[in-house]
């Protein structure tokens, strides 16, 4: 039934996603769901408390969010797409600090699963705790850190294509465990 929900609703869409899309499209009803449960509870963190925080909206975070993942998982294929992929639709300053903002509340849940084995703001998001689990607390710090010390250089770069793309760079050497870059 939801296979024809799917065809029906979406027939051009689904056949044109293919594998890898159609399983993005299945994280994303995934996060609905627990920030729907987490909404049912009245959390405060979750969704509704990244979107205060940062100021974008829920699809805007998902954007951020997958592509902290991609960067994760590929650096290389990240840096190669990351213009198609995140710069045009965080292409200001402001935008870019809100998602910023994000990948930092990503990253200190990670580090609150590895510590405390649990999470403030994502509500167990499965690419947070694979993150936490394939990373020692150290390099999450790091990241932490380098992250709060761009959101402050942000302010004073004009060229923003150039700025992520050495943030880019940074958090592939801190994730290839060479310490951070200044």
């Amino acid at each position: 039934a939801a296979k024809e929900h799917g065809e029906e609703h979406h027939p051009v869409e689904r056949r044109a996603q293919g594998e890898g899309a159609a399983r993005e499209h299945e994280r994303a009803r995934h996060r609905q769901s627990q920030v729907d449960a987490g909404a049912q509870h009245g959390i405060k963190n979750g969704v509704e408390y990244i979107k205060e925080v940062s100021h974008l909206q829920e699809e805007q975070i998902n954007k951020v969010l997958d592509f902290l993942f991609t960067i994760e998982n590929n650096i290389i294929k990240a840096t190669a797409f990351f213009k198609e992929v995140f710069l045009d639709e965080f292409c200001t300053k402001e935008l870019l600090k809100s998602a910023f903002s994000v990948i930092l509340l990503a990253y200190k849940d990670a580090l609150n699963y590895k510590i405390l084995e649990k999470m403030e703001y994502f509500n167990n998001e499965t690419g947070i705790k694979n993150i936490a689990r394939s990373q020692k607390s150290e390099i999450l710090i790091k990241k932490i850190k380098f992250i709060l010390e761009n959101m402050q250089k942000l302010e004073y770069n004009v060229n923003i294509t150039l700025f992520i793309s050495n943030v880019l760079i940074g958090i592939g050497e801190i994730t290839d465990d060479k310490g951070d870059r200044s």
